[in-house]
């Protein structure tokens, strides 16, 4: 036995008269079905640690065949399906309870981390360590991902792992001196004891775009994935975000920054108001917007429903009434009302809320001619199991409800509708999202939030014709430069699975100009992954800001008509600091990002190419330097 555990540490392969042994012309595979681990070996290449062991159990009922491996493990019958270049495992539970599998252990490999837009992790960057063992050592696979999968590379191969049922599971990162691992918990809730816990395991050759390239094909192959063109199809207004950057406009004189932005030449743009009382006061300057073949949103959210005589009656949106109140909050198994944004009033179950949002959007309609609507939080992947006996409901059904209202919105009145950040679990009805790229960081740090006199500090909220936190510049410590800012830890994994079905951009806290130091390299990440600028403009700064805007407008657009149909299909970095970058689409499109102050391949520093056709001269862009202004 003592050799037995001697063997299990280093290799499975040393041991295959107890292991399972699953194989095919792509890779080998063996299993112990008491702890189940996992090892994988290429045909050719170096093995794979899928899953160190978990805790033994106890087995029986095995059985094998034909690429399939079967047997019960405890209290879980599991499954085990080699297929080609994919392992599918499943467990089926018989009582509710939590399962941890896989766990993967320290390694020196690349992490791909689809942690919003995507970041490439190594090892020992020394940032990145710190990060995985404090504000992101346990994420959700529906909220803190983009994706609810990952993937690593050793320089000959990538592995992924997607997890199809990405509902009640929590990722843990363990850092040590090896190097970085990881587990997922499972948790099988009273409300879903019996569902199937599924995890995709995916070899393929080396590529950083793995884990984004695998849940696009496992979508396809679901029928799941709805593209930009089947969405546009179904809403013919949709064509107007093709090629749309997007502002926020704000204060009551919003009306003011319209007229410069028709005569700057920009066909094409999505407006979005803080307030809907901006448009509801001026419905003829929103008829103007949309006669000038813009979509204008109001800003909407059901997600936070404050009580009666509260006093934040500046918060329109979450003045649900006091039936809400008491009887749509997301109640906790413990039987407590789940706190609401900010620990205000209580979280709300969509479902509960619909009509309240119904009768809303409709009256709202009736007073502005908005073309598109913006409902906020909708799709950033926060799901609630609600255990409230009234209406009982699980993460799945709260994503179901989810997509359900925000498609409402565009099938029964035709607006063009978008959320917040764009988790993949509530992707099929939503056309674009905000805070893909860009989003919030540092939430505990005081230099951000609270002390005023740090040129850290994000702002205030204020003054309300134009705050603070959406235009003062900021600076950066070197730390988040590292972490979020860094080109060469950057990747488009959500945009290799996304790229033709959903527009993101940056969050409306953190636009384009908000940190002077990266605004260069955010403007080429970008341009490189052919998403749009994203920029916050008030009636006193609109001129100032203007030339930003239509630089990097007059690359994007162009562009975005040609590959918002398109597939990301290639990434890689051009030299050996990752700081050259290319990305290439499905119709034969390159974009190259050059990231350093010097030439490369007699490209610019500082600038983009885009070589569309074959042999044609390509499309330059050099990034502005503007200053912004407050």
């Amino acid at each position: 036995m003592a050799r037995w555990w001697l063997c299990l540490g280093f290799c499975l392969f040393c041991a295959p008269s107890w292991g399972l042994v699953l194989e095919n012309a792509s890779w080998r595979v063996v299993v112990d079905p008491r702890t189940l681990a996992v090892e994988a070996a290429p045909a050719q290449g170096r093995p794979w640690v899928v899953s160190a062991p978990v805790a033994p159990a106890r087995v029986n009922r095995v059985e094998r065949r034909a690429g399939n491996a079967s047997w019960q493990w405890g209290d879980y019958a599991v499954r085990m399906h080699l297929h080609a270049q994919v392992l599918d495992v499943t467990f089926t539970p018989v009582m509710p309870g939590e399962l941890t599998w896989p766990r993967v252990p320290q390694t020196l490999n690349g992490l791909l981390l689809p942690l919003k837009e995507g970041h490439y992790v190594r090892a020992g960057d020394r940032a990145w360590r710190e990060a995985l063992a404090a504000e992101h050592a346990q994420l959700s696979t529906t909220e803190d991902l983009s994706l609810p999968a990952l993937g690593a590379e050793n320089g000959q191969h990538s592995l992924s792992w997607l997890f199809p049922v990405a509902f009640d599971n929590t990722l843990h990162f363990d850092v040590g001196e090896a190097g970085v691992g990881w587990h997922v918990n499972h948790r099988f809730t009273a409300l879903e004891p019996q569902r199937r816990y599924h995890v995709r395991v995916v070899l393929s050759d080396h590529d950083l775009l793995a884990p984004g390239k695998a849940w696009r094909q496992w979508l396809l192959g679901q029928a799941r994935f709805v593209s930009l063109e089947e969405k546009i199809h179904a809403n013919p207004a949709a064509k107007r975000l093709i090629g749309a950057s997007h502002l926020y406009l704000w204060g009551g004189d919003w009306a003011q920054a319209l007229t410069p932005l028709i005569a700057a030449g920009l066909p094409r743009l999505w407006l979005g108001l803080p307030q809907w009382t901006q448009g509801t006061h001026a419905p003829a300057t929103v008829a103007q917007a949309v006669a000038a073949g813009y979509l204008i949103a109001p800003y909407d959210s059901y997600d936070t429903a404050l009580p009666p005589g509260n006093a934040r009656p500046t918060w329109l949106t979450a003045q649900l009434g006091e039936q809400a109140w008491r009887t749509c909050a997301v109640v906790r198994e413990d039987g407590s009302r789940q706190p609401g944004f900010g620990g205000e009033g209580v979280y709300t179950h969509t479902g509960c809320v619909r009509p309240l949002m119904e009768a809303r959007v409709a009256g709202l309609l009736a007073q502005a001619p908005f073309n598109s609507w913006f409902l906020d939080v909708a799709a950033t992947g926060m799901l609630f199991n609600n255990h409230d006996p009234a209406q009982l409901t699980t993460q799945r059904q709260d994503a179901d409800h989810r997509l359900a209202a925000m498609g409402w919105l565009g099938q029964a009145k035709g607006l063009v509708v978008g959320s917040e950040v764009g988790g993949a679990v509530v992707d099929e009805t939503a056309l674009f999202a905000h805070g893909m790229q860009t989003s919030g960081f540092g939430w505990n740090d005081p230099h951000m939030r609270q002390q005023r006199n740090s040129p850290y500090y994000l702002g205030r909220w204020w003054p309300e014709q134009a705050p603070e936190v959406f235009f003062k510049p900021a600076q950066l410590k070197a730390r988040y430069r590292q972490l979020y800012f860094n080109p060469a830890s950057r990747l488009p994994l959500f945009q290799a699975a996304y790229h033709d079905s959903v527009i993101t951009t940056d969050h409306w806290t953190l636009d384009g100009l908000k940190f002077p130091e990266v605004q260069t390299t955010r403007a080429l990440l970008g341009q490189l992954y052919n998403v749009p600028p994203l920029l916050n403009l008030a009636a006193g700064n609109a001129a100032a800001r203007m030339g930003w805007l239509r630089a990097n407008d007059a690359f994007f657009r162009p562009l975005h008509l040609r590959l918002h149909n398109q597939a990301l299909v290639d990434f890689r970095w051009l030299n050996e600091h990752g700081t050259v970058q290319q990305a290439t689409y499905a119709d034969g499109t390159r974009i190259v990002a050059n990231f350093t102050r010097e030439p490369w391949d007699g490209q610019p520093g500082q600038s983009a190419f885009a070589y569309a056709e074959q042999g044609a001269e390509p499309i330059r862009w050099q990034v502005p330097l503007v200053q912004p202004a407050g």
